[in-house]
């Protein structure tokens, strides 16, 4: 490998990769998003399951 940075494929901005989490499955090793992305589409996601709870059904 010996690369020490990636581009993460949602913000396009190239960090250094303890910027992005552990992945075990990925073959490098770590995910293709960075951390910040990854934790705003954590926030995304449960702002939309809070929202889909308060609907009436």
């Amino acid at each position: 490998m010996g690369s020490l940075s990636r581009t993460c494929i949602k913000c396009g901005e190239e960090k250094p990769l303890y910027e992005f989490p552990v992945m075990l499955k990925m073959k490098s090793g770590r995910s293709v998003k960075c951390r910040d992305c990854v934790e705003y589409d954590w926030r995304v996601f449960e702002e939309h399951c809070i929202e889909k709870k308060r609907r009436p059904q």
